[in-house]
């Protein structure tokens, strides 16, 4: 039956044989990048997996690579247990499949390589939509807020804001939405879900899309802001007034910080 087939199937391919370029189905694939159709003294030669091709009486095997512009990214193999294809035929049919599938496949591994890429990111990245609610966030910027991804999206971004930043935060928004870009790292601050207050220095690209979304990247400073924040007050400190007085001719003198 069809099912016995493929649970045979299954058991041959767990097995791992190397195919140096141009050995097998699979190497040729790689090295010609065009459908092939084997069967009769060819396949039997030139297949590495014999014995699953006596096991499952196997009589014609058909490898397409899957391509994306000029390149193979991958490759799909049949197996038949007839020999009597319609080389022609086929070979349309799968010469339409070969394209549509390695664009397919390609955008699929460039989606995949964005997500890890997005959700490995030490910093802050995010996609914010055109009315300022957050579309997208990656796992450091809900670590640093202890909120999911999904209660953030949920809000808008002014719920998050302190109450003295949320003007200046309105008006960096809308010079993004008009392309009128303001400098980078602009700065204010996010109340986590603990209640505390952390400084993000935020970065911002051009609108994109019909929604008119742009991305944001962020970093926590509150370590750089608190530091700046004690040497401030440390620079005050140094300047506290001083006096003397001359006990010889009985006359105070005062610093400029006390008068």
């Amino acid at each position: 039956s069809q099912t016995q087939i493929s649970d045979s199937y299954a058991v041959f391919a767990e097995e791992n044989i190397a195919c140096p370029n141009g050995a097998s189905m699979p190497g040729a694939l790689w090295d010609g990048s065009k459908i092939l159709i084997w069967s009769g003294s060819k396949l039997k030669d030139n297949f590495l997996r014999k014995k699953m091709l006596d096991d499952l009486s196997i009589q014609s095997v058909i490898g397409v690579p899957l391509m994306s512009k000029t390149s193979a990214i991958g490759q799909l193999v049949f197996l038949f247990q007839n020999d009597d294809l319609d080389d022609k035929e086929w070979i349309v049919t799968l010469d339409f499949l070969s394209k549509q599938l390695g664009d397919e496949t390609a955008r699929k591994i460039k989606e995949i390589e964005f997500e890890l890429f997005y959700s490995s990111a030490p910093d802050i990245l995010a996609v914010i939509g055109s009315e300022g609610q957050f579309v997208k966030v990656n796992p450091s910027f809900c670590s640093l807020l202890g909120y999911s991804a999904e209660e953030i999206k949920s809000k808008p971004s002014d719920y998050f804001l302190h109450p003295d930043d949320i003007i200046d935060a309105s008006m960096e928004s809308m010079s993004v939405k008009r392309s009128v870009r303001n400098e980078n790292n602009f700065l204010n601050r996010y109340r986590t879900k603990s209640g505390v207050y952390r400084w993000i220095s935020w970065s911002y690209s051009n609108t994109f899309n019909l929604d008119n979304c742009y991305f944001a990247y962020g970093r926590d400073v509150t370590q750089i802001i608190e530091l700046q924040n004690m040497l401030d007050s440390a620079a005050n400190l140094s300047k506290m007034g001083a006096w003397e007085f001359n006990l010889e001719n009985k006359q105070y003198y005062w610093s400029t910080m006390m008068r």
